[in-house]
């Protein structure tokens, strides 16, 4: 889905191939109980209940739910847990260790748990258990946050997006639920510092920024950056992100840059030790496309730094 140059249309149909090669649904019949406004168990299933940038996401969810309606338990495939995984398994209901499993024991767990709605919380990322999905083990079954696009699977019943991620002609294999507002409620670390002034105001120039993924990179996104600067012959740009630490990745990227016009002398390569305090030397984030960024936008937000997008495809 990083593809720059593929359709949509091409994206989402190799989802349905990779989802038409998974293994069919069980068609033993679910057994939950039906009666009428009973409490239901929600089953999260997540790789990432750990420091991950999930936990923005996940920890409000989790933290606050509706104890009185909902019993939510949570399936972990954390490969490395740590103190998040632990404070995640204190706000859920219960908890299963599914790392190591086959998708059939964690599909055979899930049904003997009595799950009535099973949400996968990962979708295509590093790994997810969307083979546990294949198999159907939960009456209703939806799709939400991780790569935040369909699964590819018949067998999952919904996405959760919002009409924002999905405006109408949004191709997914689910059912497409837009949630009011955003389709998540975003919680920033405690101890984010506080607004910054403007960094234009004491530099006098205007500063871009970038603070995602290298893989969302491409030749679309270097030749818009290349303009701006060119427009902009005082303006900077930072690129703050791990990847941006490695000295032959900083090779790398001016050398690429420069084959855009980009004057490589106004390019700061860097990693933050702290995105939030490393936003205040930001006036303006430049979004990736055509996949735009994630929790990169909502820490500039958060930190008052305006972003510049490219609306197109999904996601």
């Amino acid at each position: 889905s990083y593809h720059p140059d593929l359709a949509a249309a091409d994206i989402f149909a190799e989802f349905a191939r990779w989802g038409d090669g998974q293994p069919e649904p069980s068609l033993v019949p679910h057994g939950n109980d039906r009666t009428p406004g009973r409490r239901l168990r929600v089953g999260f299933v997540s790789p990432d209940f750990r420091r991950h940038t999930s936990r923005f996401y996940f920890s409000a969810l989790f933290e606050h739910h509706d104890r009185e309606a909902i019993e939510l338990i949570g399936y972990s495939n954390v490969q490395q847990p740590d103190e998040w995984t632990e404070k995640f398994r204190g706000w859920a209901d219960g908890w299963r260790e599914i790392r190591g499993l086959s998708d059939t024991e964690v599909a055979e767990q899930v049904r003997a748990d009595g799950i009535d709605i099973l949400i996968d919380g990962c979708n295509h990322m590093q790994d997810h258990r969307l083979g546990v999905f294949a198999l159907k083990p939960a009456p209703v079954q939806a799709t939400w946050l991780g790569a935040a696009w369909t699964t590819g699977l018949s067998a999952v019943d919904y996405v959760l997006f919002d009409p924002y991620m999905a405006p109408e002609g949004t191709l997914a294999r689910e059912a497409i639920v837009r949630l009011p507002g955003c389709f998540i409620a975003y919680r920033p670390p405690e101890g984010t510092p506080e607004v910054a002034p403007l960094p234009a105001q004491r530099s006098g120039q205007v500063t871009f920024g970038y603070s995602g993924r290298t893989e969302r990179l491409n030749h679309r996104v270097f030749r818009a950056w290349g303009e701006i600067l060119s427009r902009l012959p005082e303006a900077r740009l930072v690129l703050d992100f791990r990847a941006f630490a490695d000295p032959k990745t900083q090779a790398y990227y001016r050398a690429v840059l420069g084959q855009y016009g980009v004057d490589v002398s106004r390019v700061e390569m860097r990693c933050s030790a702290d995105i939030f305090k490393g936003l205040a030397d930001i006036d303006i984030l430049l979004d990736c496309f055509p996949h735009s960024g994630g929790t990169m936008l909502f820490d500039a937000l958060w930190m008052g730094v305006p972003a510049l997008t490219l609306a197109g495809r999904p996601p």
